[in-house]
């Protein structure tokens, strides 16, 4: 890949507050939800959520997952494709942790519903000015 077009995607990627995640229900169907893009390392991504919501049950059974960053402003847009680790561990749940987050868990980092997503890209796609770029992940690093 171009380096100016590499630097671009992280660009996306690093400027994004939210990012549109896609599991796969019960039936097949796939469910999208936007949520706040929290920490991203290379090709892990990183979200917090409730360990009890519809959607984390959906990565216990089904772990492979889509991510969605784009830049509204320029019609730029990153997606990537890979899989979730639920991530229940209080290590993984204190590297996200704000103070913040007290009004969603009540009991803190150590609130037994509180989770960490651990989204592990494998491929993506960068489309840009009537684009389209097909990249491993392993490219962003």
């Amino acid at each position: 890949m171009v380096k100016s077009k590499k630097e671009e995607i992280k660009a996306v990627i690093a400027n994004a507050s939210n990012v549109y995640v896609a599991s796969v229900d019960e039936n097949g169907y796939p469910n999208i939800k936007a949520m706040f893009a929290r920490m991203q390392e290379g090709i892990y991504h990183y979200m917090s959520t409730n360990l009890s919501n519809k959607r984390t049950q959906q990565f216990i059974k089904n772990n492979k997952c889509s991510l969605y960053y784009c830049d509204e402003r320029s019609y730029k847009g990153v997606m990537l494709l890979g899989w979730i680790e639920v991530c229940t561990d209080q290590t993984t749940k204190s590297l996200l942790w704000r103070d913040s987050d007290i009004i969603y868990y009540s009991k803190g980092v150590d609130d037994p519903d509180y989770c960490v997503y651990r989204f592990v890209a494998e491929k993506g796609n960068y489309y840009y000015g009537l684009q389209n770029i097909d990249f491993d992940a392993s490219e962003l690093e």
